[in-house]
């Protein structure tokens, strides 16, 4: 068997860059999360490549993406990957790398190309780590605003600061009374904790400590009147050569938790100000901006970077590096599914949070109020899952067109 890519979901990466260790092992829940999504990364395959699961997709899963031509790959677990003797792995694409995620395909890298065993990333060293640090994002959003500066962009003093002390946090709180602190290594608003008072409640007082002792430091920032959630997806190729893909639009929950993405959405129609010609241009600088840091000279692979259109002092800005999440990203699965869908259709893609059960509930009810229509071989409206909406899921992803 040849193949080209080996994909698999593992989307507690960044939490286990914090851990460190080898055979971290999530919480109950994200395990869950993890189990549930698994086929997600089906999205961007290509024919021949195959999606690691130890689940196996069902026929109703598999022909709801046949009939809106989305990709389909194949499915193997680790263990029969490891069984098939004849097989070839171009390079293997986790949604994010890890000592965790090294350690679970170390019986199969020997089965992957040369190229990949030459590459940045195939094996785990100590300077990965800081990739995925706050405080990395922090100094490539410094030299982004000191060589564009601050008229389309934020203020400098949104530059995300390192506290090492509870006297240091006192002291940021009486400057910013309403801040974000954040811990060192996190992603998709977990991590985080908003303070609107200037004070810090008895479970802020708990978190902040807690993170101090573990890592030495937290992040904060001034909590900004938010608009419209954004992102910039990249990838780095072995060359180190830095690809700008695009931006989309997000949203979240009022604590900052991704919920889902806008498709086909312009910031004219979400917030009433053109920001289209700013943002794409925001994402070529970032684009030159990445090409002086850290990330080609550690990392290859896909790479977001969070940005905001915040109100500043009456006027619309852009904000423009939050993070960088140096992974795979619900972002570049966005732009993915623009691309596979109609160009007039708009919609949102999803993931959806529930019990046991309630995914599968859910998908029979929208599909049978909104049934999928194709408009020259192209999804245009309508319900379709991303994720098998299988009898216990309670975690799934989907796209509605409307």
């Amino acid at each position: 068997m040849v193949t080209r890519d080996l994909y698999f979901f593992n989307p507690t990466c960044e939490t286990a860059v914090a851990n460190g260790s080898e055979t971290f092992i999530a919480t109950q829940i994200l395990r869950k999360f993890e189990t549930d999504l698994s086929f997600l990364p089906m999205i961007l395959t290509s024919p021949g490549d195959i999606v690691m699961s130890q689940e196996k997709p069902s026929k109703t899963f598999i022909d709801g993406l046949k009939q809106i031509h989305f990709p389909v790959s194949g499915t193997m677990s680790k263990n029969e990957i490891v069984k098939t003797g004849n097989l070839r792995i171009n390079r293997i694409v986790p949604w994010g790398w890890s000592p965790a995620a090294h350690f679970q395909v170390k019986e199969l890298k020997d089965y992957t190309s040369p190229e990949f065993q030459s590459s940045r990333i195939f094996n785990w060293e100590p300077e990965h780590s800081m990739l995925f640090e706050r405080k990395t994002s922090a100094q490539v959003f410094t030299r982004f605003l000191s060589e564009y500066g601050t008229s389309d962009y934020c203020f400098a003093e949104a530059i995300p600061l390192v506290l090492k002390s509870e006297g240091d946090i006192l002291n940021y709180l009486k400057k910013h009374p309403h801040t974000v602190f954040k811990s060192p290594v996190s992603s998709s608003g977990r991590g985080v904790q908003m303070i609107r008072s200037g004070k810090l409640s008895h479970s802020n007082n708990k978190w902040t400590k807690a993170v101090l002792k573990q890592s030495g430091y937290l992040m904060a920032e001034p909590l900004h009147h938010k608009k419209l959630d954004l992102s910039f997806q990249f990838e780095i190729d072995a060359s180190g050569k830095i690809i700008y893909h695009g931006h989309v639009f997000f949203y979240t929950n009022s604590n900052g938790m991704y919920l889902g993405h806008y498709l086909n959405r312009n910031s004219s129609g979400l917030i009433g100000a053109d920001f289209a010609q700013l943002s794409d241009e925001t994402g070529n600088r970032l684009k030159r901006i990445l090409e002086k840091s850290v990330y080609p000279l550690f990392y290859e692979g896909f790479l977001g970077i969070d940005g905001m259109i915040i109100e500043e002092e009456n006027q619309l800005k852009i904000h423009p590096c939050i993070e960088i999440n140096c992974r795979l990203t619900m972002g570049m699965l966005a732009l993915r599914i623009q691309k596979l869908i109609h160009p007039e259709a708009q919609g949102h893609f999803r993931i959806f949070t529930g019990k046991p059960g309630e995914f599968a509930t859910l998908s029979k009810k929208m599909r049978t109020n909104h049934p999928v229509v194709m408009k020259n071989r192209q999804f245009i409206s309508g319900f379709a899952t991303l994720s098998d909406p299988a009898e216990k899921a309670g975690f799934g992803a989907y796209v509605l067109l409307t």
